[in-house]
């Protein structure tokens, strides 16, 4: 697989990365070396990254996801010590796709911080874009063919945690629920806080319907401020559908007819049964999800 960091097209294995000169995120004939194994990105897990989805060959919601990327540094306080420019991005991420032969798939754009002030003292960030295609073994083993098998996480998140609702690299509680629901057979993992608030999926952002409204977790739950959310609510917007952000426990769920679990790289999802922590089936859904479906369609249909 070919890469792109910090202005070069690199193998992902061996050699020597790029660094870029000063001033730009697509310069090349720069002097190579390793990115630093004392960078705060490697040590800390300092950093913020975005997931998108490639259709046709395109990235979509690009301009979305850079202004999410670009917010999310500033609040961890990455450096952007380069030019943050959106044509230079979309045409790296285009060179990314064209080498690797990618048609359907995702796209991550990831900047890592480099000084913690302590073990480096180095300024700035590495940037990097990495793709990998849908029809890859470990994407359609993730693919299920009616909806999905969702897991009350025996995990936690806390609201109150210092970067609450910013997407960083140090993700990995969130790919531990996933993984951990994974190999009791459900395909994600739904996350609450300490006092059974529920909160997100442990890879999406939670959506279900009551009599006709809308319903989600606050961002005040700790959750990410993801972009299949924005749309999730710019489509109910158009639909003149009513919804609603809160605190909710287990109970006001109870009425729920369809339930769904959405990001902007696989978009909306139904689920089709829920199962508490323990396993145990606790909700089945009608396969006919109208809601869903007509979100799914208009998804579809969005351009940048």
């Amino acid at each position: 697989m070919k890469i792109w960091l910090n202005g070069e097209l690199v193998e992902s294995a061996g050699g020597d990365f790029p660094r870029p000169e000063q001033g730009g995120i697509a310069a090349h004939n720069v002097s190579a070396h390793s990115v630093s194994a004392l960078s705060a990105g490697l040590n800390l897990g300092w950093g913020v990254f975005t997931t998108l989805g490639v259709r046709d060959r395109e990235p979509r919601f690009l301009a979305r996801h850079l202004e999410r990327l670009g917010r999310d540094a500033k609040a961890a306080d990455v450096p952007l010590d380069f030019d943050f420019d959106f044509a230079a991005i979309k045409s790296a991420l285009e060179a990314v796709l064209r080498a690797n032969d990618i048609e359907q798939g995702f796209a991550r754009l990831t900047l890592t911080r480099r000084g913690d002030g302590r073990w480096n003292r180095e300024n700035g960030a590495d940037f990097s874009i990495f793709v990998l295609s849908d029809l890859s073994p470990q994407n359609q083993e993730n693919i299920p063919a009616i909806g999905l098998r969702a897991q009350l996480s025996p995990f936690r998140v806390e609201a109150k945690r210092a970067l609450a609702g910013v997407k960083t690299t140090s993700y990995l509680s969130y790919l531990w629920a996933w993984r951990e629901a994974k190999a009791r057979g459900f395909d994600e993992a739904i996350l609450r806080d300490g006092r059974d608030v529920w909160c997100e999926g442990a890879r999406s952002s939670l959506f279900w319907m009551s009599d006709g409204e809308l319903f989600t977790p606050s961002l005040e739950t700790g959750c990410l401020r993801g972009i299949g959310r924005d749309l999730t609510f710019e489509w109910a917007a158009r639909q003149r559908i009513p919804f609603q952000e809160g605190h909710f426990l287990w109970h006001d769920i109870q009425s729920a007819s369809e339930m769904w679990l959405v990001s902007a790289a696989t978009g909306p999802r139904p689920i089709s049964a829920l199962f508490n922590e323990n396993s145990a089936l606790q909700r089945e859904f009608d396969a006919k999800t109208p809601f869903c479906a007509e979100f799914s369609r208009w998804f579809e249909a969005q351009s940048e």
